[in-house]
């Protein structure tokens, strides 16, 4: 299988580019920084594309060919920086993962697996934390 890992140098899809690799599947790891690429990634097989998802053209073409794109990039510094971050989510977590979706589509992808947070999974009426079953956004 040829997959291209959104996210790559961050814990969660820097596991998956790894353990797609022990699979013994081609990998196309995107990485805004090459810095940081280099330095998590150096060590392994994965093709470093340079890119960013809230910039498509950066990479559109590097999607032809795969088999399956594992969207794992997300901004979430709103948790651990004050202010509002609203924009960057907005840019980043919703429009960035439409503006991948369609085109990669389009160009042939068939199948994209898109992993979110626990952000999107409401409280229950109670207040207790929320589940799958639980509507995003409620709260008690």
């Amino acid at each position: 299988m040829r997959a291209f890992v959104t996210g790559s140098t961050g814990l969660l899809g820097n596991n998956l580019v790894r353990s797609l690799l022990q699979a013994g599947h081609e990998v196309l790891a995107l990485a805004r920084s090459k810095d940081k690429a280099r330095r998590e990634l150096g060590d392994t097989t994965a093709r470093i594309i340079i890119g960013d998802v809230r910039n498509l053209a950066d990479f559109a073409y590097d999607l032809k060919g795969v088999d399956v794109l594992f969207h794992t990039a997300a901004y979430f510094r709103e948790y651990y920086n004050p202010g509002d971050h609203s924009n960057a989510v907005e840019l980043t977590n919703v429009t960035g993962t439409m503006d991948l979706a369609q085109p990669a589509h389009a160009i042939g992808v068939e199948k994209m697996i898109f992993t979110s947070s626990a952000g999107i999974i409401g409280m229950q009426p109670d207040g207790t934390p929320g589940d799958e079953q639980t509507p995003p956004g409620r709260s008690p």
